[in-house]
């Protein structure tokens, strides 16, 4: 396009400017893509549309529409300037600033083949005030080949190409057939010079090619019927991306569905480590990609490859099929750098009928994903509350009348906060949603399986973690069935508890993720209307911590938590017990393992111990079933495999006093020994722990040991 009158007009304009300074004026803020965004019609635009070679000014129906794409580029809507398209969107216009008069300046085309014509922007933008010209040329287009073509390839005469050139107005595209060694077709933009004599076209251009590793540069001259070009072509380093993995772009988004406008957000793009995980290939990811409000779903770039090209890396992609939310199979053209801290990215989705531009630039920020938090009861009625996981359980004293309760809900990081707050009926199933999470919650209505949840948004905002409090009374009295219902504790595990009881299934699960298990093998399992517990041959190993050569099935009441640096901290025996027990019933039989082994460690070289099982000739394996009831300051507090055979925390016992082999099942009970006084005003916690081998906790036991429980119950005082 000619700029002769927007030259002319920013000269008047920048005189004007001259004129009415004066030494003691501040300076002039520069124009930005933001400060510019608007519409402009009426008084606030004047120019011209130029329609082959003819320009009439804007009609009074014409407007412009600016809206910010990055810091040097932006959207331009035409409206009621294209004939035949109210609506028309040019994409990625460039900005900038002239220096001379602190104007803005637009400049930005497209060759639209569907359309057959080429359309170009230029624009000055200037105290509120647009100036545009807008040309509108038909392409023409000629084919060179045969005598017609003088093509050379990196020096080399080719006579098989064909060369395509478009042009309209001042612009020019350029393909090239078979003149690429590998490529069928590529077009090329090219910038071309006409000389005076109005006959001659020179011609140069350039195209990255990034699954190819290849950039291709072009020059030539068309001379009357006659085309010659020079091709050459430049071989591309791969990038090495890996040092982008796992960052966060946060930015300005511009997301324009043609035909309905461009709207703006703010947007983060993730990156990771492809799927190939190969270092010259990054993974993309716009979380929640949205329009207008409106999330449709998460963009999904994977195994994008990566060139560098100067200082930048570069990729490129197009025709690649992607599924955005419940939308499968959209066309996706894309093409960004990655420089320093900072990430360009445009891409173009076909959403037939829809097309949607996409363009983002923003840098690296640094988002914690940490949503910890603790939670405050300022009802004294609510005791310390046992975790387990996501869950937490307030104990409740039986003499509470008033179950009201404010929580304070306190996120470890500053950054995290409650997104969401709300109960749920487990009986009716419905939700009720908190909106004052200063109110005192009515903890009448949160009992049994019913629970309160509280979610924590981290400041990343792909991470989320929703808690939930129950509450409980203290137990009074202890009993369990294993005929009942058993359930997995998580529907990932591959095993099943007893229902209120635990087991140490969870160690025989980490073991069988390095294959020293069998998948079959349970340390506890439900077999009839028993539980069976085993002592298993885990062969012992080394790793971080010492692996046993043999390891006791254990079943208890309270929580399995793995301890790997010390397993016997894993087993959190007991829960809380407000009476004071007299005596412990059950009902088994025990069949003992043929070989009893204990686990020997070798260090002699200490960075690499060597761990076995070892016979112990003439010793037979018993089993334990045993009954605790220890003081806690709360109910946090736990005893574990490591001492509750050793605390003087424990106050009470009930023991199964011969643990030999028992052939048939058969009802025992036996009376809890005190060696201190009960005190109702204290807290308490009562354990339950059965073990196929009564050494268990010395990994030491016969594998094949099964010990089988019926039932178990605690009658008090």
């Amino acid at each position: 396009m000619k700029k002769c009158f927007t030259s002319l007009m920013v000269l008047l304009c920048s005189t004007v400017a001259l004129v009415s300074c004066s030494d003691d004026d501040k300076p002039v803020t520069p124009p930005t893509t933001t400060s510019i965004e608007g519409t402009y019609k009426g008084d606030k635009l004047t120019g011209n549309v130029e329609v082959d070679g003819k320009k009439t000014p804007f009609e009074s129906a014409s407007s412009i529409t600016v809206k910010r794409l990055t810091d040097s580029t932006a959207t331009v809507t035409l409206n009621e300037i294209v004939a035949g398209y109210p609506i028309y969107d040019l994409s990625d216009v460039k900005f900038k600033v002239n220096t001379a008069n602190n104007s803005a300046e637009l400049d930005g085309n497209i060759f639209d083949n569907a359309i057959g014509m080429m359309i170009e922007l230029d624009a000055n933008v200037l105290n509120g005030l647009m100036n545009a010209e807008v040309e509108i040329a038909k392409i023409t287009k000629e084919k060179y080949d045969g005598a017609n073509l003088v093509a050379k390839i990196n020096g080399s005469v080719s006579d098989t190409s064909t060369v395509i050139v478009q042009t309209a107005a001042d612009d020019m595209m350029v393909t090239l057939v078979k003149a690429v060694p590998g490529i069928d077709s590529l077009n090329i933009d090219a910038e071309y010079d006409v000389t005076t004599k109005g006959f001659v076209k020179t011609f140069k251009g350039s195209k990255t090619l990034v699954d190819q590793n290849l950039t291709v540069n072009i020059s030539g001259s068309v001379e009357g019927q006659k085309l010659s070009i020079d091709i050459t072509t430049t071989n591309l380093e791969d990038a090495n991306a890996k040092s982008y993995y796992n960052k966060i772009f946060k930015g300005d988004m511009i997301v324009d569905v043609v035909g309905l406008g461009p709207v703006e957000n703010e947007q983060r793009i993730y990156t990771a480590t492809p799927k190939n995980r190969k270092d010259n290939f990054i993974k993309l990811q716009i979380s929640n990609f949205s329009f207008d409000d409106m999330v449709l779903g998460d963009i999904n770039l994977d195994t994008v490859k990566c060139v560098q090209k100067g200082d930048a890396i570069y990729f490129a992609e197009k025709g690649r099929r992607i599924s955005v939310g419940p939308m499968p199979n959209l066309g996706i053209d894309f093409e960004g750098t990655i420089e320093g801290d900072s990430l360009k990215i445009n891409l173009v989705v076909d959403a037939t009928p829809l097309t949607v531009n996409v363009a983002f630039g923003g840098g690296i920020v640094t988002e914690s994903s940490n949503r910890n938090a603790s939670f405050v009861l300022s009802n004294p009625a609510f005791i310390s509350p046992i975790k387990k996981g996501v869950n937490y359980t307030y104990y409740v004293a039986d003499n509470a009348k008033d179950l009201n309760s404010v929580v304070t809900v306190t996120p470890e990081d500053a950054n995290a906060y409650v997104s969401k707050a709300f109960w749920v009926n487990a009986a009716t199933k419905d939700t009720t949603v908190i909106t004052d999470l200063s109110a005192p919650v009515d903890f009448a209505n949160i009992t049994g399986d019913s629970y309160l949840a509280y979610t924590i948004q981290s400041e990343d905002v792909r991470y989320n973690t929703t808690y939930k409090i129950f509450t409980s009374p203290i137990a009074t009295s202890m009993s369990f069935n294993l005929a009942d219902a058993w359930a997995k504790p998580n529907p990932d595990n591959d095993f099943e508890d007893p229902f209120g009881l635990t087991s140490s299934n969870p160690a025989l699960s980490f073991l069988k993720a390095f294959g020293m298990v069998p998948a079959d093998v349970f340390a506890v399992q439900k077999d009839g209307a028993a539980a069976k517990i085993n002592t298993i041959d885990t062969k012992g190993a080394f790793m971080f911590t010492v692996i046993p050569a043999v390891t006791a099935g254990t079943m208890f009441n309270g929580s399995f938590e793995v301890d790997i640096m010390n397993t016997l901290k894993s087993t959190k025996f007991g829960q809380p017990y407000a009476a004071k027990p007299a005596s412990f019933t059950f009902n088994y039989k025990y069949t003992p393992g043929p070989t009893y082994m204990k686990t020997v460690v070798d260090n002699t070289d200490p960075n690499n111990p060597k761990v076995s099982g070892v016979e112990v000739p003439g010793v037979t394996d018993e089993c334990s079933i045993a009954a605790y009831l220890y003081e806690v300051t709360d109910f946090t507090e736990s005893l574990t495999g490591v001492d509750i055979n050793s605390s003087n925390k424990v106050i009470a016992t009930a023991k199964l006093n011969n643990g030999a082999a028992q052939a048939n099942f058969q009802d025992v009970t036996v009376d809890f020994t005190y060696t201190g006084a009960y005190d109702a005003s204290k807290l308490y916690k009562l354990a339950i722990v059965c073990s196929s081998s009564a050494k268990g906790d010395q990994f030491e036991g016969a594998p094949g040991s099964a010990l089988w429980i019926q039932t178990l119950k605690i009658t008090n005082n």
